[in-house]
């Protein structure tokens, strides 16, 4: 899928979450006085194709109210107010189109880098979905030199811009991603406690500090 496509299904659902109750015609409106539109209507065949593909994406119930003429709503619109992977992936690529429909304000605009190390979520994620060992090579905070060490990816969370991994290795830890110099998926296969939750072993925590039984702070 294009970039272009995906900017275009991120902006209807965000067009009928910010507008509660709309309709096509409304939303067409929207949508011509928006760049990206780049002056061409929906189609109305185009327009439903979006609708069930961005309800596929991002696991949204979008309906139609015939009463009072014909209005488009998302029935789950809860599920994007209570946050979670959902919002955050809605309200990241929203930012970004918005960004982008305003280049000639770049000059106006100021961003701060943040060195977050999402370059390694692919590999994580990859080795979390096949239940393999990561080699990791990390340089510590608190270290000199740098360690390599084995680790089971139990999750990923993402904390002031900046991601971290919770890995099972000896003991329980937290990984700054950003301070990973080097990570490979290994052959070696586990299998997750099915009574381990993040979000127990999060609990009662500011951001990535952590202090219960269930592990320590961050390595």
């Amino acid at each position: 899928m294009s970039t272009n496509t995906l900017t275009k299904y991120v902006w209807l659902v965000d067009t009928i979450y910010k507008n509660g109750y709309i309709s096509y015609d409304e939303i067409n409106k929207k949508w011509l006085a928006d760049d990206i539109s780049e002056g061409l209507e929906i189609p109305k065949r185009t327009f439903h194709t979006w609708i069930h593909e961005a309800e596929e994406m991002f696991g949204l119930i979008i309906q139609c109210e015939r009463k009072g003429g014909y209005k488009y709503y998302i029935e789950n619109a809860d599920d994007i107010k209570n946050g979670g992977l959902r919002n955050w992936l809605l309200n990241t690529i929203s930012v970004s189109n918005l960004m982008t429909e305003n280049k000639q304000l770049k000059d106006r605009i100021l961003l701060e880098y943040v060195p977050s190390g999402h370059e390694h979520l692919q590999t994580i994620i990859g080795a979390m979905k096949e239940s393999v060992l990561l080699n990791i090579i990390y340089h510590s905070y608190w270290r000199d030199e740098d360690t390599t060490f084995d680790v089971m990816p139990l999750r990923i969370k993402l904390f002031r811009q900046c991601w971290y991994l919770v890995g099972q290795g000896h003991g329980c830890r937290i990984y700054a991603l950003d301070r990973i110099k080097s990570i490979t998926k290994t052959e070696k296969t586990f299998k997750m406690a099915k009574d381990w939750k993040a979000e127990e072993f999060f609990d009662g925590c500011f951001g990535i500090i952590v202090d219960n039984p269930l592990g320590s702070a961050r390595k």
